[in-house]
């Protein structure tokens, strides 16, 4: 089934639950309020920010808090609470459903009944029943691949826990510590990954231990993020941002129209489009949607740019003429109008800019839909086994998804903000599509040969830009050096008055009119784009002249995808560096 291109494309705030198996029912109610203000707070504070549970569905902590999100979703659905529809509980279980049911033979009543529940599940590792109970080893294993899945997934967790810090892998200590205090990546023992705020709702254990005392629950946060509670807070305010521009201004054509870039086209371009919706069912449809409408709002948002700076430089210019006119006593009552109107309108359209953050939005969805882009294209391409493969052909889309987080963008971290957050969520193949070589081949040589034409296209762009830029500039400062030469050779030859105002005019005038298209070319950063464009566009001719003589069956190396995955990743950062280095001012 191909992915549901009318759905809403929202963005979810991802919360993962550790905490104790051993609750009892004492404890559960008395915990079970402040679960319920956690999620009934959060839907009055953020409607556009949808929550996804991920709960491994075990006895205490993990159904406990399943339970009451479940609850409050039915009573706020039941009010006509905005946005709570799109809540979703998601099982992350640690082995399949058959062997893990096993682990609490007592209670699978319960277990299936929160399964039922769950919009999707999510079998971190495929261990059968029979090699658990030989290999006891693979059962830790398994708990402790669910824990890392959990926080590599979620934004935040909630912890319901004593308080009392063990050493047992995969515990509930062990989770909260790595998500307080990140892990190492095994490349870069000085790169800290997935980092995040933990909700500690303190309990007791039902069998006797050195429990704390119950303390009220609290918000706990990374001591390398002094500011944990304000970034909290902004990353939900942006996603829900996101999600709100979503909900009025994409449209399902626009979505289609977006999906369109992603597949290869035949002359008609239907069959082949329809067949990569088939293959990409697979994916999260959190990712295919995110992508189209975060693509479509950056390029709406990349025109509405375009048309404020031109306005805002056309009134600046307007502004510096009616000033030397005026000055010149010319028509003096209606260019002191004149100058009160472009000033008033350069005001206006700067506060508009700066209040909408129109500029920042569009910066961040343009990268958004790039990483997006390239995530989607890496897991389709080289993430998902091909069922006539060895197991070890391809690596899992789970560690791609790891290195577009930690190996390349972890250096940006500071730049991105809530990007990263986001790439996070959008990270989940459910049920991932195993994809043959050929589908994989085809879908190779049309990435190669889109994004070849694309960074061609744009540079020449960027070029013609460039050119129309410096011609102007060029042209406006000749021509006000001669307009100052004329103003010197009127006075000299005692010609009319009226030739010397207008002769001043130009002459102050167009030096100032090159000044502004100076600062127009270097604001928008016209050159260094150009450059950026046409070294990327080398690569991916390098590997489309690779490709020719190839069947599109044939399969390059997996290092040549990886390797364009990274500049691609790489080449969109260092756009947002760049962007966000040159924000819009006022002209001056």
């Amino acid at each position: 089934m191909a992915p549901n291109m009318t759905s809403q494309a929202f963005i979810p705030f991802a919360i993962g639950i550790t905490g104790h198996r051993n609750i009892s029912r004492v404890e559960e109610d008395r915990v079970r309020p402040a679960l319920d203000a956690f999620f009934s707070n959060h839907a009055r504070a953020y409607p556009f920010v949808p929550l996804r549970l991920l709960s491994g569905l075990a006895e205490g902590a993990d159904r406990i808090v399943a339970r009451v999100f479940l609850e409050v979703r039915s009573r706020l659905m039941a009010e006509g609470r905005d946005g709570v529809a799109n809540w979703e509980l998601v099982a992350t279980i640690p082995f399949s459903e058959q062997s893990y049911k096993d682990d609490f033979p007592e209670t699978q009543d319960e277990f299936y009944e929160l399964m039922a529940a769950a919009s999707d599940v999510v079998a971190v590792t495929q261990t059968p029943a029979e090699a658990l109970r030989r290999e006891p080893s693979l059962r830790d294993n398994g708990y402790e691949a669910q824990g890392y899945y959990m926080l590599r997934h979620s934004n935040m967790i909630i912890a319901l826990w004593d308080g009392i810090h063990l050493e047992l892998r995969g515990g509930t200590s062990h989770v909260v510590r790595l998500k307080l205090n990140g892990h190492e990546s095994p490349d870069n023992p000085f790169s800290v990954h997935d980092c995040g705020s933990v909700f500690h709702i303190p309990v007791q254990r039902s069998e006797p231990s050195n429990s704390h005392a119950p303390m009220a629950p609290r918000h706990l946060f990374p001591a390398a993020h002094p500011n944990g509670e304000k970034d909290l807070e902004e990353l939900k305010i942006a996603i829900g941002r996101f999600n709100q521009s979503a909900h009025l201004t994409v449209q399902p054509d626009d979505i289609a129209q977006s999906l369109r870039y992603l597949s290869p086209s035949d002359e008609d371009g239907t069959a082949a489009h329809q067949h990569w919706l088939d293959r990409a069912s697979g994916l999260d449809l959190t990712v295919i949607n995110a992508f189209a409408a975060t693509d479509t709002m950056a390029s709406c948002l990349d025109k509405k740019r375009i048309r404020f700076t031109r306005v805002l430089y056309g009134a600046g210019m307007i502004l510096a003429l009616a000033l030397w006119i005026g000055l010149d006593r010319i028509a003096q009552g209606w260019m002191v109008g004149l100058y009160l109107c472009a000033l008033g309108l350069i005001v206006a359209l700067y506060k508009r800019l700066k209040q909408r953050d129109l500029a920042i939005d569009r910066l961040d969805y343009r990268l958004l839909a790039e990483a997006l882009r390239v995530q989607i294209y890496w897991r389709m391409l080289d993430g998902m086994k091909s069922e006539h493969e060895a197991p070890d052909d391809q690596p899992e889309a789970e560690f791609l998804h790891a290195m577009v987080l930690d190996g390349l963008l972890s250096q940006q971290a500071l730049e991105m903000g809530w990007l990263r957050e986001v790439l996070r969520l959008c990270g989940m193949d459910r049920n991932p599509t195993r994809l043959s070589r050929a589908d994989r081949a085809l879908h190779l040589h049309h990435w190669i040969s889109d994004q070849s034409g694309y960074f061609a296209r744009t540079e020449r762009r960027y070029d013609r830009q460039h050119s129309i830029l410096r011609g102007m500039t060029l042209a406006a400062a000749v021509c006000g050096i001669l307009a100052a030469a004329c103003v010197v050779w009127i006075d000299q030859h005692d010609l009319p008055e009226s030739l010397r105002h207008y002769a001043s005019i130009a002459a102050a005038s167009l030096p100032a009119a090159a000044l502004l298209l100076e600062s127009y070319k270097d604001r928008m950063a016209i050159e260094e784009q150009a450059k950026n464009m046409a070294r990327m566009k080398g690569v991916f001719h390098r590997s489309r002249d690779r490709l020719k003589g190839m069947s599109t069956s044939h399969m390059p190396p997996l290092g040549l995808i990886r390797a364009l995955g990274q500049e691609a990743l790489a080449e969109s950062a260092n756009w947002l560096i760049l962007r966000r280095s040159k924000p819009t001012v006022l002209p001056t």
